[in-house]
C-alpha cells in the first residue's frame, strides 16, 4: 500500500487488542495450548497447588469479553456483577467448570497504578459474587516491560500469573510463523 510506504497495518499496529485477535485466533480451537504455557512457563507465578491449571479439562477461550455486559444481558449476573461497567471489557479469557481465567494484555505500554485498581476491583467484584468460582488475572506484557530496572507497578502483586509476548512466540509450538513474528514485535514494540 503506497500510502503505508509499502508497509502492511500488521508491521506498524501498536494496538495490544490486534495482538490478542492472533492468539485468540490460533488458539480457539486448542485452549489447553495456552493453558500448558501458563502453567510452564509464566515469568511470575503464584506456585501453590490451586495455581496449576488442568490442560484436561473442557476450556473455552474468549476474546475481549464484556463480562459485565454479556452476564447481565444474559440475566446470569449474581450480587456486585449486576453493578459492574458494562464498557469494561477483558482482552481474553479462559472458562472451565468453575474457573475464570482473565487475560489484561499491554504491549507498547506497562501497566499504571489504575489498571493495578481496576484488576483488583474486578477481582474483588467476582470472589464477591461467585465465591465458588476459582477466579485468576493473568498478564501479558512486553519482556522489555516487566525485566525493566525503572518498571514502578509491581503488578505481580495482583496477578496470578505473568507471561510475555516474547515466550509466548518462543514457546508455543502449534503457533504459525506469522503470529510468532507477529509476537515477538509485540514484545519488541514496548516504550517505542
Amino acid at each position: 500500500m503506497s500510502w503505508l510506504k509499502n508497509k502492511k497495518w500488521v508491521g506498524i499496529t501498536r494496538e495490544e487488542r490486534h495482538f490478542c485477535a492472533i492468539l485468540y485466533a490460533e488458539l480457539r480451537n486448542r485452549p489447553g495450548d495456552l493453558v500448558r504455557f501458563i502453567n510452564q512457563y509464566s515469568t511470575h507465578q503464584k506456585r501453590t497447588a490451586m495455581d496449576i491449571l488442568d490442560p484436561t479439562k473442557e476450556w473455552e477461550l474468549a476474546f475481549e469479553m464484556a463480562y459485565y455486559r454479556d452476564l447481565n444481558h444474559a440475566e446470569l449476573a449474581v450480587g456486585n456483577e449486576s453493578r459492574g461497567n458494562p464498557h469494561r471489557k477483558f482482552d481474553l479469557a479462559l472458562l472451565a467448570a468453575n474457573e475464570l481465567v482473565i487475560f489484561e494484555a499491554k504491549a507498547q505500554g506497562g501497566f499504571s497504578n489504575a489498571d493495578k485498581e481496576s484488576y483488583q476491583k474486578d477481582l474483588k467484584n467476582i470472589y464477591e459474587s461467585r465465591p465458588s468460582l476459582d477466579v485468576r488475572l493473568v498478564v501479558l506484557c512486553s519482556s522489555r516491560w516487566f525485566d525493566s530496572a525503572n518498571r514502578k507497578i509491581k503488578i505481580e502483586c495482583v496477578a496470578n500469573n505473568v507471561i510475555t509476548w516474547r515466550s509466548l512466540a518462543a514457546e508455543i509450538q502449534s503457533l504459525s510463523n506469522e503470529s510468532r513474528n507477529s509476537f515477538n514485535r509485540a514484545d519488541a514494540i514496548y516504550g517505542k
